[in-house]
Parts: structure tokens; C-alpha cells; sequence
């Protein structure tokens, strides 16, 4: 998976070429470059340092795994020894007897029955130590590997956080300042070959797209921060497992950033093609109301997931709009989960002056 800026995407026909003009003039390239950097340098992160953190947890366990069976192999091997060395004392008494009782015999049955049986389970256990070691050492060399892009995703989130502030104006983020204006849906309407309701959904999809990606920013600016902060400190931002918090926010972040912007740039055809217009308006208006539903829950954490399943089943969705809508649809109230977080803290006193300090 790889971000794309918006202006690499639907440079096909005029009509298209135009309307993404348009797009970047609301988001201008030079402020969506350094954003699309960042999520692609966090998405690398992401992927590494779950890929770390899952060799960690397996190395960990696999060389205790490792350490009791190698101390199974020793003392198989100091058993089978001393079966031997009886082997060799019964034999040695009998060294110069020409007949042995059944007794004898039952004893040298016995301790070679021990020492047959001893030795297959070392020689199996043997096998297996070999197999678990060449198994640890290349994961271990696979971990490293992992730690070297995170610490060079690390470097880049770093390098692209430093180019974002250097976008501000007065202080404020300059993504804040991103807005559609009037004089962009002007531009719009003066787009030739296209019927005024088309005009008016390209309108609809530009607010949407750009607010989405927007949001989307934002999210991803801020899980940058914090997985920088957390390396810096020696920790793994976790983005994976499903008790983490920033785990939505991650998901909705790329899923808006890749699928729903797939989806957009594979609608810009359709949308100025009257022929493919009409028949596929309905799933234009669909994708228009995802890009919305992905910003909201940006926005504040909040998704109506009856409206987001039946969304996702309509006929001839995108399968990317369709796919986003499925995680969209699985995520956890944001709200609900920082009321429980609140109602759980044994002070309410000191959670509001936690935050009053935070401020």
C-alpha cells in the first residue's frame, strides 16, 4: 500500500485533468506532499515495529522454548551415558564367563532397551534444537532488519514533522487553513461537456474528498507525534492490536488515505462521462457519503454503524469503498470509550484536574 498526493491521480481526460487541478488548488500540493510523506513513512513504521514487536514476543518465548529443550538434550545425553557405562560394568564382569544366565541377559535387554530408547529421543530432541536455532537466527536477523526501517521511518516522520511546522502561518497549522472556497466550485461550473447535476456532484466530491483527507491528516500528523515520542523513550506506539486506542484511528486514518482516495480517483471518469454518469450516480453519491463518514469520525470519534453496514451492501459500491466501510463499521466509539475511561477512574477529582493541567 502506498499513498498517492492528489495530484497524481486522474490525468486521463481534460475534464478530469481539471477537476483535480481544482482539487490541488484547495489543497495545494505543497502542503498535501509533506502530509502524504508522513503516512507513508508512518505506514512503514507501522507495519516494522508490529513485525518488532511480534519477533520480540516469539524470540523471547522461543529461546526459553530453546533453553529447556537444550537442557532436555543434556540430560538425555548424561542418561544414555550412564546406560552405557552399566552396559559396559555388567559386560566387564561377565568378561570372562563363557555362558550368561537369563538373568544377565534380562539386565544387558533392559539397559539396551534404556539406552535404545534414550538415545532416539536425543537424537529427536537433537533435531529439533538444530531446527529451533537456524529458526531464531533468522527471525533475529529478520528483527533487525525490522528495527532498521523503523528507525529510518522514524528519521522520516521526524524529517517530514519538521517541513509540516515549517507550513505554519502566524502559528497556525497551515492544514487548517485548507478550505473550498466559492471561487473552486466557479471553476466547476465552468468545466465544459457537463450537465449541471454533474457539476453539482463533482461540488459535493470535492468538499468531501478534501475534508476527508484532511481529517485524515490530522490523525495520522498526530499518531506520528506520538510514535516519535514513544520511540525516543524506547517503546513501540501499538497500532495493531485490537485493545489498543490508537488502533481506529490508524485504520480509518489509511483506509481513508488509500481506499476511499482509490475510490475517488476511479469515480473522476464516471462522474464527467454522461453515459457512465447516470447509471453509476447513486454509488457517486454513495462514495461521497463514506468520504463524509470517515471525516466525522475523524472529527469527533463517532460512527453510525447501521448506516455504514447498509452503505457497504449497496449494489455496485467500489469494493474499496465497500472494504473501508467494513472497518469504518467495526470500530469503537471514541466518545463512549473516554466516557468508560472516565467512569472508571477511582477520582473525579483528579481526573478533571489532570486535564485542567494538560491545558
Amino acid at each position: 500500500m502506498k499513498i498517492q498526493d492528489t495530484s497524481s491521480l486522474g490525468r486521463d481526460y481534460s475534464e478530469c485533468e481539471e477537476f483535480i487541478n481544482i482539487c490541488t488548488s484547495a489543497f495545494p500540493t505543497a502542503i498535501e506532499l509533506p502530509y502524504t510523506e508522513l503516512a507513508n513513512y508512518f505506514l512503514d513504521y507501522a507495519i516494522s515495529s508490529g513485525k518488532v514487536r511480534d519477533y520480540s514476543s516469539g524470540l523471547d518465548s522461543q529461546a526459553k522454548d530453546m533453553s529447556e529443550l537444550r537442557n532436555s538434550v543434556a540430560g538425555l545425553s548424561t542418561r544414555e551415558q550412564q546406560v552405557l557405562d552399566s552396559l559396559r560394568s555388567l559386560l566387564s564382569h561377565y568378561d570372562n564367563e563363557k555362558n550368561l544366565s537369563p538373568d544377565v541377559w534380562k539386565s544387558l535387554q533392559q539397559l539396551t532397551s534404556a539406552g535404545f530408547t534414550t538415545s532416539k529421543e536425543r537424537d529427536v530432541k537433537s533435531t529439533n534444537l538444530s531446527m529451533d536455532t537456524n529458526q531464531y537466527m533468522d527471525q533475529s536477523l529478520d528483527t533487525r532488519d525490522q528495527q532498521e526501517v523503523m528507525r529510518n521511518s522514524i528519521a522520516g516522520m521526524q524529517q517530514s514533522l519538521d517541513a509540516i511546522q515549517h507550513l505554519d502561518i502566524d502559528g497556525q497549522r497551515r492544514i487548517d487553513r485548507v478550505e473550498v472556497s466559492e471561487r473552486h466550485m466557479e471553476r466547476i461550473d465552468a468545466i465544459p461537456n457537463i450537465s449541471s447535476e454533474q457539476k453539482e456532484i463533482l461540488k459535493n466530491m470535492l468538499v468531501s474528498y478534501v475534508g476527508m483527507r484532511v481529517e485524515s491528516f490530522k490523525a495520522v500528523e498526530d499518531l506520528a507525534h506520538r510514535a516519535v515520542g514513544a520511540y525516543q523513550h524506547g517503546e513501540i506506539l501499538d497500532v495493531h492490536f485490537s485493545d489498543s486506542e490508537f488502533r481506529d484511528k490508524y485504520l480509518v486514518a489509511m483506509k481513508g488515505l488509500d481506499d476511499l482516495s482509490s475510490s475517488f480517483s476511479e469515480d473522476l471518469y464516471g462522474m464527467i462521462n454522461p453515459t457512465v454518469y447516470a447509471v453509476r450516480k447513486e454509488n457517486f453519491q454513495a462514495d461521497i457519503m463514506a468520504m463524509n463518514m470517515f471525516r466525522d469520525y475523524q472529527k469527533n470519534g463517532f460512527v453510525d454503524k447501521t448506516e455504514a453496514f447498509n452503505l457497504s451492501m449497496m449494489d455496485g459500491l467500489n469494493y474499496t469503498t465497500q472494504d473501508a466501510l467494513v472497518v469504518l463499521g467495526n470500530t469503537r466509539d471514541a466518545r463512549s470509550s473516554e466516557l468508560s475511561a472516565m467512569l472508571q477512574d477511582s477520582s473525579t477529582a483528579n481526573y478533571v484536574e489532570t486535564n485542567s493541567m494538560a491545558k
